[in-house]
């Protein structure tokens, strides 16, 4: 998840306001549907990348 937390996050903010926060459909390479991650699960994911190394 983290390589595609940063664009998938921007693009799930650019949707209508009733549905932004709405869960986000996970798919594989081929379009196949794996499964679903609640934003909140992406905004926690946003704030473990901004942390400064340790």
């Amino acid at each position: 998840m983290p390589a595609a937390t940063r664009p998938a996050a921007r693009r799930a903010l650019n949707r209508d306001e009733a549905r932004r926060y709405d869960p986000l459909l996970c798919t594989d390479a081929a379009g196949a549907f794996v499964g679903m991650v609640r934003m909140e699960r992406v905004v926690e994911q946003l704030a473990v990348l901004a942390r400064p190394p340790s």
